[in-house]
């Protein structure tokens, strides 16, 4: 399978994906959505396997190590600030010391009809998908930057 055939088969697979969450939400399931991103991600993993044409040689690999390694020591940073933060917000309610804080003005200020004490930008859950939407950003990110660093890929050599 040539590079492209894997990029549009990338998007084939996230184009389902989408279709088996809005499913999902539909029948208020969650095993349709976690069952599906499991084979999808199965899938693109021995898709790759049979990609041909890449050669990685030990500068790529070293770049691809660098990026991870720095998405990893941002996100890990983020994110465990993002997790104090539900802590936070859970407990406090736990505990009864909701007080006058932003929390009370969203619950009171809530559209009715949402079916929860929040918005739906405010769950735990959306959130931590963003971040790790974000993750994929960040690695691209330093990736490039890498690249241009240390003359990787797309460097012109002459």
């Amino acid at each position: 399978m040539k590079q492209n055939s894997f990029y549009i088969l990338i998007g084939i697979v996230v184009t389902a994906l989408v279709g088996v969450f809005w499913l999902s939400l539909q029948w208020n399931n969650s095993v349709p959505i976690q069952i599906g991103f499991i084979i999808g991600v199965i899938t693109l993993y021995m898709a790759r396997g049979r990609i041909t044409g890449i050669i990685d040689d030990e500068r790529s690999v070293a770049i691809s190590q660098k990026a991870a390694l720095r998405t990893l020591e941002v996100f890990w940073v983020v994110f465990f600030t993002f997790s104090l933060g539900i802590i936070v917000w859970t407990s406090s309610r736990f505990f009864g010391l909701e007080g006058t804080s932003t929390l009370r003005f969203i619950r009171e200020h809530n559209p009715p009809g949402m079916g929860m004490d929040k918005p739906f930008f405010f769950n735990p859950g959306f959130i931590q998908l963003l971040l790790l939407c974000m993750t994929i950003f960040l690695y691209v990110g330093f990736k490039f930057y890498y690249e241009r660093k240390y003359g990787g890929e797309d460097a012109d050599e002459e």
